[in-house]
């Protein structure tokens, strides 16, 4: 709306569209890096090294229980067991951030029956 107020040239109009779009996914990208994890966010967890022989998926959905940023160590749910994990990217456009699993603890047992 701004550029129809204002006289510039079409070609001119074009460089600055073109530079705006072309800048938006960047300040995207470093808001999300300022952001970093909340708790409560969707995460991609990423199973490797040990842990691969014991699960079935290699990447599976968690959701974050901590806040932390690119490098922290958080706790990380998924289903019934409770993962730490160390924040590798902060996540895009498309996807979410992305956890490498340290560790993980035995299923957490909500009932017990006697």
């Amino acid at each position: 709306m701004f550029l129809s107020f204002v006289q510039f040239s079409t070609i001119s109009k074009f460089l600055l569209l073109s530079g705006i779009a072309l800048l938006s996914p960047t300040l995207y990208r470093g808001y999300l890096v300022i952001r970093g994890v909340k708790k409560g966010d969707t995460v991609i967890v990423n199973f490797h090294g040990n842990l691969k022989n014991e699960m079935f998926f290699h990447k599976v959905l968690g959701k974050a229980l901590q806040n932390g940023k690119k490098g922290d160590v958080i706790e990380v749910e998924i289903g019934s067991y409770k993962v730490y994990g160390e924040i590798v990217s902060c996540g895009g456009i498309l996807f979410p951030p992305e956890v490498n699993v340290l560790y993980y603890q035995e299923p957490i047992v909500a009932h017990e029956f006697h």
